[in-house]
């Protein structure tokens, strides 16, 4: 049952009182806190500077691109999110998520001509793309999950950047992630 509710809110322009608020959120079991010019409006589906959502990030992780979806609106020239995909011990990729936060339009249209080329299937808006391409992504939490091949599936995955330096070979495994997937619920 939902119930009306009001966030608590801090009035600051102090860096380490609005930290602090922000830990003692983290510690009441919330995901983070947003900040926001205090006259800004609220625009629903509208990005940009004037509401802030922070939060932490558990680590960062390499992925291969493997596909894409058409973008719709105005995004619909170019990929709005990306399949991602690690490794089994025999090289197979293996789903594990999907991206489409972190990434802004400049980088949006960069990664559309990165991707044209690579495309190897279509299917209404899916792309399959040619697998070499790797993304650093960060993640709130590793979760058990059925919905991707590899059994995990990460929870607010963002786009960090491009890993030129990397070849295919060097992504996430699915035994470094049973590792993380330990160590991450040994700290809770």
């Amino acid at each position: 049952v939902m119930t009306d509710f009001v966030a608590p809110q801090l009035v600051s322009g102090s860096a380490e009182e609005i930290e602090r608020y922000y830990h003692e959120a983290l510690d009441a079991g919330n995901e983070g806190i947003m900040l926001k010019v205090l006259d800004a409006p609220y625009l629903p589906g509208n990005r940009g500077k004037l509401w802030i959502k922070i939060k932490p990030e558990v680590d960062t992780i390499d992925l291969a691109v493997t596909g894409a979806e058409w973008g719709e609106g105005k995004r619909a020239k170019v990929f709005g999110s990306f399949v991602l995909a690690c490794q089994d011990e025999s090289g197979n990729l293996l789903e594990i998520s999907r991206v489409a936060t972190g990434i802004d339009d400049a980088m949006l249209s960069h990664l559309y001509e990165l991707f044209k080329d690579r495309i190897i299937a279509e299917k209404g808006k899916s792309v399959t793309f040619e697998p070499d391409v790797i993304f650093e992504v960060g993640y709130a939490e590793l979760q058990k999950s059925t919905n991707y091949e590899a059994g995990y599936a990460l929870r607010f995955p963002r786009f960090v950047r491009l890993r030129d330096d990397k070849d295919i070979s060097e992504i996430e495994t699915m035994e470094s992630l049973a590792r993380r997937y330990s160590l991450q619920n040994k700290e809770e």
